[in-house]
């Protein structure tokens, strides 16, 4: 194990990348104090099924991080468009490590602590997946992304749509997501977070497949070395394992 840090919540020694960046002033290591499982973990109802809205704010509360509506929203959208068809704990786990995960790496909220949260009326509040149309898909990243790489997500969309020339409104929902995770994930390599990119990288991969299989294209050597890559297994993601 390279380095490593103990978990303030489970009490396991971790590597680093068991961690989520923080460049919070009070993070010497610039680690999150909690494990990115039980970050998960802690911000799921009893079930696991959901998010718990009181849990979420406190892992947050106490890695001292930020409550941010805009971004909480943004993170429920796109986990939605990403696994519409999935249940409900694959996109709460998605939406915590989606959060965090934009916490370490947009500049607006790097510097962010649980004193800059956005907690107006939203104590009771109850998690309901944001769903819109293909072509409101970039919009819910406005408050999360600067405007270059909103116009780089929409340039490539609109190249990729050009080839594909596609009419279904789920193709269209995948192809976007496939193109916010392909952006996102250059971002992260910029940063140097390869495990956030990685992340990306799998997410846009599985995305690909995803939209071959709904225009039927038997692509069965893309298919196996994707799942030689990633070892997929039928309900693992890449924010929890």
């Amino acid at each position: 194990m390279q380095n490593g840090k103990v978990c303030s919540c489970c009490g396991k020694k971790l590597a680093d990348s068991a961690f989520y960046k923080s460049f919070n002033p009070k993070h010497k290591d610039k680690l999150t104090p909690m494990c990115k499982k039980c970050c998960v973990k802690q911000s799921l109802d009893n079930s696991g099924e959901n998010i718990d809205i009181e849990r979420f704010k406190n892992t947050l509360f106490f890695n001292d991080k930020p409550y941010r509506t805009e971004l909480h929203r943004a993170c429920m959208a796109q986990a939605e468009k990403k696994y519409s068809d999935e249940g409900g704990k694959t996109k709460a786990e998605t939406i915590v490590g989606l959060y965090f995960g934009k916490l370490s790496s947009l500049h607006q909220y790097k510097g962010m602590t649980w004193e800059d949260s956005t907690l107006e009326n939203k104590a009771n509040m109850a998690i309901q997946y944001v769903k819109n149309d293909c072509e409101d898909v970039f919009e819910q990243y406005y408050n999360a992304y600067p405007a270059q790489v909103l116009k780089v997500m929409r340039a490539l969309y609109d190249l990729l749509q050009s080839i594909y020339h596609l009419t279904d409104q789920q193709q269209k929902n995948l192809l976007a997501a496939y193109v916010g995770d392909r952006i996102i994930g250059e971002t992260f390599i910029a940063d140097n977070m390869l495990c956030e990119h990685d992340d990306c990288w799998q997410f846009a991969n599985h995305e690909l497949l995803q939209l071959k299989q709904l225009r039927s294209v038997d692509d069965s050597i893309f298919a196996e070395s994707y799942a030689d890559l990633y070892d997929v297994r039928e309900g693992t993601w890449p924010w929890t394992t």
